[in-house]
């Protein structure tokens, strides 16, 4: 019997996150020192680690046949690094703002050397070496999915909260493509493509996160987004039978449970479903749609739609916090966009008005509403005026000497401040 043993497992996890590892150290190195000087590989690499890289390439073309040409900076050992990053001039102009101290990008480098050459060799690690691989990795990944953000999560999570979502989805399929496939990046595509409701694309591109992201703690929190999607998938292919409330595929012609006949629309059945629990549903269902505050760009709007109010302050009572449905409103066929932006005032053109001109809240009955609580609030007689509607040329003639357009206008800015401070909608 030999003295020695052989590793019962191949650290494979531990492969596929050096790998990772690796592979973006290389890549971002490269891409920063490029932006700097197109010649950098001769003039920002130390020579000697450039020769030993460019010798190690020549001799691998001699014996092999590879299928890509490698850039040299694929040669490079793993410790070289840091003398790459480090040098005055790379530092300086290039990896202070992202790493921001030296000596601890050192140190991190360092301790990853010995389990790095563990990993290359395909020697297994024990649990405290693993510990450090995950807490070293994610130290040098950190910074680099920071400046990611800074560069392309930041502005495209501002472009997508101001209801820009193709601005937001430019922004990160740019970021994606500079990053080469960054999984960082393809877990923010997801996340904005479940805020748009194209939950297909959003799958899509949470699975390459799963796929991709080598940090156990990132990687966990990709799978919990990708089920919430699939879920979310599943209830868009079931429909909810009206006498049970049970949930049914939609192919189904009758209820499993209760055999109500979905096919019979004009069939009268008693509801016995518990309300509060299709008032859940309905809060739940549409918690998987943007919700637009102001400023939002009015042409990234849908031009027909029923759409629902949100109030801030008043959360749901089904054991959460969030938002509560407040209103629901309709409208005319292509009036989708007209009307909401009659509620938020985004025509401020309309605030000149007068005497023979109807005032914003004539053209909006959720604005009159707020308006009618305002006068109430403070029992003034002015509300026998302000229910007139004066887009109607009967009443302009009949009342219009009896208005007061200063107390309106007032009035009007209080409901516009009111509307985009308070109110967001899906």
């Amino acid at each position: 019997m030999s003295k020695y043993e052989w590793p019962e497992e191949i650290p494979s996890e531990e492969y596929i996150r050096l790998y990772f590892l690796e592979k973006t150290l290389r890549q971002f190195i490269g891409d920063r020192l490029s932006k700097i000087t197109s010649k950098w590989w001769k003039q920002r690499v130390p020579w000697e680690i450039r020769k030993k890289a460019e010798d190690r390439k020549k001799e691998e073309e001699k014996r092999l046949f590879p299928i890509v040409n490698l850039h040299p900076i694929w040669y490079v050992d793993f410790a070289h690094y840091i003398e790459i990053v480090t040098r005055d001039d790379n530092w300086r102009e290039v990896f202070k703002q992202i790493f921001r101290n030296k000596d601890d990008f050192k140190v991190t480098l360092m301790k990853l050397v010995p389990i790095r050459n563990k990993i290359a060799h395909m020697r297994p690690l024990n649990t405290r070496e693993k510990k450090s691989l995950d807490a070293l990795s994610e130290d040098l990944l950190v910074h680099i999915w920071n400046f990611f953000n800074e560069r392309y999560v930041k502005p495209a999570g501002k472009a997508r909260d101001n209801g820009r979502f193709e601005e937001a989805e430019e922004i990160l399929l740019h970021g994606y493509e500079e990053t080469r496939g960054d999984p960082w990046i393809a877990y923010n595509l997801g996340e904005l493509y479940e805020r748009m409701g194209q939950l297909e694309k959003a799958k899509n591109w949470v699975e390459r996160a799963v796929i991709g992201l080598p940090l156990p703690r990132y990687k966990e929190k990709a799978k919990e987004k990708l089920q919430k999607i699939e879920e979310q998938i599943r209830l868009l292919n079931v429909k909810v039978c009206p006498r049970c409330g049970s949930m049914e595929p939609k192919e189904n012609l009758f209820c499993s449970k209760c055999g109500y006949e979905f096919s019979n629309s004009s069939k009268i059945v008693e509801y016995d479903v518990e309300r509060s629990d299709l008032c859940k549903w309905l809060h739940e269902q549409l918690e998987r749609l943007p919700l637009l505050k102001f400023p939002f760009n009015l042409d990234q709007l849908p031009n027909n739609g029923i759409y629902f109010f949100y109030e801030k302050g008043e959360v749901w009572g089904h054991g959460g916090d969030k938002p509560r449905i407040v209103r629901v409103g309709t409208h005319k066929r292509g009036n989708f966009k007209k009307r909401i932006a009659e509620h938020y005032l985004l025509n401020e053109s309309r605030m000149n008005f007068d005497e023979n001109r109807p005032k914003p809240s004539d053209r909006s009955i959720f604005r009159k509403n707020i308006g009618r609580a305002i006068l109430n609030k403070h029992e003034d007689d002015y509300l026998e005026i302000w229910e007139k509607d004066f887009i109607i040329r009967k009443n302009r003639e009949k009342f219009g000497r009896l208005r007061d357009i200063k107390k309106e206008k007032e009035i009007e800015f209080e409901i516009t401040k009111i509307n985009r401070e308070n109110f967001s909608f899906r």
